[in-house]
């Protein structure tokens, strides 16, 4: 082992020049941090290059307390965490005012090697940050010393909680596209079906990534329906209260993974009796780098026939955002009244407790419908004259 001796030791962020940073205290958000260290082999003038490991042995620590370490890789026991690892949230703040700044702006010295750290807090205030070593003779060194003056201020801000606050979020509503699929039943028919989609996107920085919670992974489970078309569905369910309306209009609520393949076919087989329908449609999907996207996926059908769609089903949906800092917003999805429409509200709900709940799923089924046999009768014959194949 060689037994060397520090020449210089300082902390910067970003460059030797800025002294000062801000970050949100959402524990997830890191700003980079520098040290730059220079030694020599002791009692020479021969320079003397830190390993990787003897460079990871560079500590940071609270400058109004030096032997008081910041928490590392991990190790979250304080409210300061460093880490030789960026995560995903290592972008800095477009702008940052100076909250603090060392009185000796550091130069660097001959040799000088750069380890670099990314430091997150979870705190809302001002922390003063030096870096701290131990020399193989057991000597510490660190920045509060005379010689090395030099430390960093990080700001701790309040994190962003995104709501459902016009100021905070908004949802766009817009008109995809619409087609036909095709059913039997006394001939041969193909129905119109279309697609809304619906963007759901941040106004203070951009979308990062979401969490979503509760809806159909894999086509079946919904408990009643079972087709890998019904991947990423959230609802399943007649447009209007089937016992006071002859409307057999099937909507099929959806919600995308980022990156889901677009187009994709989305819908459902059903079989009853003398009635087939195949009720599919390639639609579009996520279009929106920056957004989240939900889609209602609306199927016109026979009147008086909602019965062949059999049990209807919604999850409680749920979803967390990120932006590009992690800040976050919690957020369940519900639909409107007439069951034509998604629906954000705000949520309570947390990552720490989606493991421990059961997922939520309502069911109803499909009771005939009370409307005038007649009119049902004529509306029947009105939907074939328009959609006979």
């Amino acid at each position: 082992m060689v037994d060397w001796e520090v020449l210089d030791l300082s902390i910067g962020t970003s460059n030797a020049y800025q002294q000062s940073a801000q970050l949100y205290a959402n524990g997830r958000m890191q700003v980079l941090v520098y040290v730059w260290i220079s030694v020599q082999i002791k009692g020479t003038n021969q320079l003397y290059n830190l390993s990787p490991d003897e460079l990871s042995e560079i500590a940071l620590v609270d400058y109004n307390d030096p032997y008081n370490g910041l928490d590392r890789d991990g190790d979250m026991r304080g409210d300061w965490q460093y880490s030789e690892k960026p995560g995903e949230y290592a972008l800095p703040l477009p702008s940052s005012r100076v909250v603090g700044a060392a009185t000796d702006l550091p130069q660097l010295a001959r040799g000088s090697q750069t380890q670099k750290y990314w430091v997150t807090t979870t705190a809302q205030e001002n922390k003063d940050i030096a870096a701290s070593i131990y020399q193989p003779d057991g000597t510490l060194v660190n920045t509060t010393m005379a010689g090395f003056e030099s430390r960093i201020t990080l700001e701790g801000l309040t994190p962003i909680v995104y709501t459902t606050d016009k100021e905070s979020t908004s949802v766009e509503k817009k008109f995809i596209k619409q087609g036909t699929y095709h059913c039997d039943w006394e001939g041969s028919y193909d129905p119109y079906w279309s697609q809304d989609n619906y963007y759901f996107s941040l106004k203070q920085f951009p979308l990062h990534k979401v969490e979503l919670h509760w809806y159909d992974r894999t086509g079946h489970d919904n408990g009643h329906d079972n087709d890998p078309c019904l991947v990423g569905a959230v609802a399943k369910q007649l447009q209007h209260d089937y016992q006071v309306s002859h409307s057999a209009d099937l909507n099929v609520f959806f919600i995308w993974e980022h990156g889901t393949k677009s187009p994709t076919k989305a819908g459902l087989y059903r079989q009853s009796g003398n009635i087939t329908i195949n009720a599919y449609a390639n639609i579009e999907v996520d279009q929106r780098e920056l957004a989240l996207c939900l889609t209602r996926l609306k199927f016109h059908f026979f009147p008086g026939l909602g019965e062949i769609w059999g049990t209807q089903w919604t999850f409680s949906t749920w979803f967390i955002v990120y932006d590009i800092h992690g800040n976050s917003g919690t957020f369940e999805v519900t639909l409107s009244e007439d069951h034509d429409s998604v629906v954000i509200q705000d949520s309570k709900r947390s990552s720490a407790i989606a493991s421990s709940e059961k997922e939520s799923i309502s069911k109803q089924e499909i009771k005939p419908s009370l409307h005038d046999k007649a009119k049902v009768e004529a509306a029947v014959e009105a939907f074939k004259e328009k959609y006979k194949a």
